[in-house]
């Protein structure tokens, strides 16, 4: 180890230790012998190094740095400097974070023969390592330059080789963590991993920094985005040591709460750094203020067309088959996220959601059934929610799913003269037994007439005045087996009935095609001109399509995407099933199924039903692979309606 990192990792310590520590603890901290610990803390260069800080040596006890704060700042500064013009490798077992950190911190380029030292091999292995940080800079839009004689070095937008930094630290591996000491919101896993990039001092005085902007904000962050903003802090300084900084933003305007907060936030970090920042970091800052999801304080937003959101939910409730319409929870909640986010959306700012893919794997059908109902939302406010956003309002769905008052699909009235204790008993068994059963009245016998039988679903009569219609269940009032029997028979009959009826609109609603496509765009162009010379959409069609992608992927995991384009431009609802021969490009994904989806204003109860079967097969792994087996519409029509009866 070169003396001067040797005395800089002991600075460090001296300098974040407040406690006595044994000149032998220095050196096993420091990798070194305890004669070399002590030869440093004699050298006068090193003690230049302290700024006037005096070091307390006690007898038996240890030494300690006894500092003022302007004097700790100053050795914090130097700690800074020598961190972005020295090379530290991170993990010497991961070759890439290492590339990435010194790609990423340093100001001028690498040499190859430094980079070759900082990895402990030769100029002539690094190819490899090189290639991969290469296609990684790639998916943010950056990129590696190679000079001969000049060395290497990070290109692109400043904004995403900052995306670029916040994904390398996001991702770095942690085998274990413990609780952090500097604030109960900051996560322990993030933390560990900011601790392999930038000081801890750093971190801990930009801390009550981001606390202030919550309160010029009258709010609080979420402890994601409270963990986030820290972490972007780091950035903006760490780049702006190195003269890095961002455009400036014209698209966001000054006249917002964020932009003077941003402002603030810019003013105490360099009086706490003792920097000097650009003006554009004004507007990065501002960007990420408004990218952060809250947790109080909704009062600044519009309000929300509550018609709007409640034929949201309807179209929702029905792609599920639940009914989510009195959840008043849900609406509530969807407001609130919905407010600030379609806010985000009109600025062009993206709220990372870090459960995205989880979410688009274990709920599939959910995340399907809002990307194709979102729309008038969309059209109201002329945005387009990204997958990021579709993803959390899809956790609202799944908050209301898992209340089990709304996952009833039939609205049943029951019929009983026994008296309020066999009523509650009875709707007790039947809603515990058949959770799709909700028993939305009781009567008795004698109120009979005021009810009108078309109202409910189901009819369960528990007197002994026998009645017969196709809805009514006839049981006992003690509610045995055999009415247990009869309910489940009556359910399985109603579910073979709608079978059956599916079958026979399948092939009106259904097209088949196998492709071999070369991508995306040639497969969009293709079946969207199909559509349009079949009658079934009209030219704007295939722009819309466009416009989806743009903003939110539709590519929803398991090798299987689900385009689709606006509603207004379908005449007729219809799906193409199109089966590749060979895997393309979806967005991050590989794609070999993609169900075209042209959904209609006015779209049929049986295309609903047929619409949700195919998400259903979907959102499972062993199902998906059994459908892209099929060759054949009537492979499909059977797997399909085989599938949902053995389910």
């Amino acid at each position: 180890m070169k003396k001067t990192q040797r005395w800089m990792e002991l600075l460090n310590i001296l300098v974040e230790e407040q406690n006595f520590q044994t000149v032998a603890e220095l050196a096993e901290q420091v990798a070194v012998s305890s004669r070399t610990i002590h030869s440093d803390l004699q050298d006068t260069s090193f003690l230049q190094l302290l700024h006037g800080a005096e070091l307390i040596k006690k007898p038996n006890i240890g030494i300690r740095l006894h500092c003022t704060q302007k004097q700790r700042e100053a050795i914090y500064r130097l700690l800074q400097k020598n961190r972005f013009e020295t090379s530290v490798p991170l993990e010497k077992e991961n070759d890439l974070h290492t590339v990435l950190h010194m790609l990423l911190t340093y100001r001028d380029a690498i040499r190859m023969e430094d980079l070759a030292d900082a990895l402990y091999r030769s100029k002539s292995s690094l190819t490899t390592v090189l290639e991969e940080a290469e296609r990684l800079a790639e998916n943010y839009d950056c990129r590696l330059r190679k000079r001969s004689n000049y060395g290497l070095s990070l290109e692109g937008h400043e904004e995403d080789i900052r995306n670029l930094f916040y994904r390398f630290v996001d991702t770095l591996p942690v085998q274990g963590y413990q609780h952090n000491d500097l604030d109960v919101r900051l996560p322990d896993a993030l933390y560990e991993k900011m601790k392999m990039v930038f000081d801890v001092q750093m971190i801990r005085m930009i801390i009550p920094i981001v606390k202030s902007s919550e309160i010029n904000l009258n709010t609080h962050y979420c402890d994601y985005d409270f963990g986030m903003l820290i972490l972007k802090c780091c950035i903006l300084l760490t780049r702006c040591q190195i003269d890095r900084s961002v455009q400036k933003q014209t698209t966001i305007s000054t006249d917002l709460q964020e932009y003077y907060v941003a402002t603030i936030m810019k003013l105490k970090m360099e009086q706490t750094f003792h920097v000097s920042l650009p003006e554009e970091e004004i507007y990065y800052l501002e960007r990420v203020i408004l990218s952060t999801r809250k947790q109080q304080n909704q009062d600044q937003f519009q309000e929300l067309d509550s018609a709007m959101l409640d034929r949201f939910i309807y179209l929702v409730s029905e792609r599920l088959n639940v009914d989510l319409s009195e959840d008043k929870q849900l609406k509530q909640n969807l407001c609130n996220h919905m407010k600030p986010a379609i806010r985000r959306m009109k600025y062009g700012i993206s709220s990372e959601n870090p459960l995205l893919e989880a979410i688009k794997t274990k709920y599939t059908e959910v995340y399907v059934a809002i990307m194709t109902t979102i729309d008038k939302i969309e059209e109201r406010e002329h945005i387009y929610f990204d997958a990021n956003e579709l993803g959390f309002i899809c956790l609202h769905i799944v908050g209301a799913l898992n209340r089990s008052r709304n996952i009833r699909s039939i609205r049943c009235l029951l019929i009983c003269d026994a008296g309020i204790t066999f009523e509650s008993y009875i709707k007790s068994m039947v809603e515990t037994s058949f959770r799709e059963i909700e028993i939305v009245n009781i009567i008795g016998s004698d109120e009979m007439k005021k009810e009108t039988g078309h109202q409910h679903d189901l009819i369960l009569n528990a007197t002994t005045n026998r009645l017969h219609a196709s809805n009514i269940i006839n049981i006992d009032h003690l509610f045995t087996e055999a009415s247990c029997s009869q309910i489940r028979h009556w359910i399985f009959a109603r579910e073979i009935k709608h079978t059956l009826e599916l079958r026979t609109k399948f092939d009106s609603y259904l097209s088949y095609f196998q492709d071999s496509c070369e991508n995306r765009r040639s497969l969009i162009h293709k079946y969207c001109t199909y559509l349009e010379d079949n009658g079934y959409v009209t030219e704007a069609f295939e722009a819309s399509v466009y416009d989806r992608i743009q903003y939110s992927s539709t590519a929803i995991g398991r090798g299987v995407a689900v385009p689709h384009g606006t509603k207004k431009a379908v005449k007729n609802s219809v799906i193409l099933i199109i089966k590749l021969d060979h895997t393309i490009t979806w967005d991050d994904q590989l794609v070999d199924l993609v169900f075209f989806a042209a959904i209609g204003e006015d779209i049929s109860t049986e295309y609903s039903k047929i619409f949700r079967r195919i998400v259903r097969i979907v959102s499972d792994d062993e199902q998906t692979h059994m459908l892209k087996s099929c060759n054949s519409l009537e492979e499909i029509r059977k797997y399909l309606f085989d599938t949902e009866q053995k389910a």
